[in-house]
């Protein structure tokens, strides 16, 4: 019969891949989940691909320390032990982290698939540069650099917070044409520090990306 220990260090076992995998690749996508119902799903789901990956080195571990009784009647845990479990970490948090840094890669593509929940999510998650100008509810342009910026990030909250905007630097947008004022050399003429947009507060926007 389970105990209660056995059953939490089941379900634990159970969990932790598939949550490691999917924390991983969300520090680089961002979070898309729908809610507790949809986590647990997704790592469950996760996990099971991961333990089949596992499974050789699962059974090995279960030969060598549970079916001897070696981890039975108070014994010292093995240091190789300790090592060896942390493979079931460092395995999905490598694999995890892989896929969001290379989730546009052609192969990764092919074999997995992470679909942007929004076209917000679709654009900023990942991670472009360049000049942005918006058209607020209120009729008014205005416009910045998305990128870094004497020492700050612009950032843009994805989904499912709020979508909100920060741009470092903002720059000069003509309110009757739409159009960037630029200085002699042809770039967005600058004009200070940074600023913070909500969506709900925007009409247009428009995306000039530039490479890095």
């Amino acid at each position: 019969m389970i105990n209660t220990f056995e059953a939490v260090a089941v379900t634990l076992i159970a969990l932790i891949p598939g949550a490691t995998y999917v924390w991983a690749v969300e520090r680089r996508v961002g979070q898309w989940g729908a809610g507790l119902p949809d986590m647990l799903l997704r790592y469950l789901g996760t996990s099971a691909a991961l333990h089949i990956l596992l499974a050789p080195l699962t059974y090995w571990l279960w030969s060598q320390y549970a079916a001897t009784g070696v981890l039975r009647d108070g014994r010292p845990v093995p240091w190789a032990l300790w090592g060896y479990l942390t493979i079931y970490l460092a395995t999905p948090f490598l694999l995890g982290s892989l896929r969001g840094i290379a989730r546009d890669w052609p192969v990764i593509k092919a074999l997995t698939t992470i679909k942007s929940p929004t076209g917000w999510d679709h654009l900023f998650g990942r991670e472009p540069q360049g000049w942005i100008k918006m058209k607020t509810k209120s009729g008014a342009w205005i416009g910045g650099w998305f990128g870094k910026a004497s020492g700050t990030e612009a950032f843009a909250g994805g989904y499912p917070h709020p979508r909100e905007l920060y741009v470092p630097k903002t720059v000069e947008v003509d309110q009757a044409s739409g159009k960037f004022v630029v200085d002699e050399r042809g770039r967005p003429y600058e004009l200070g520090p940074g600023m913070l947009v909500r969506w709900d507060e925007v009409e247009y926007l428009k995306f000039s990306e530039v490479n890095a």
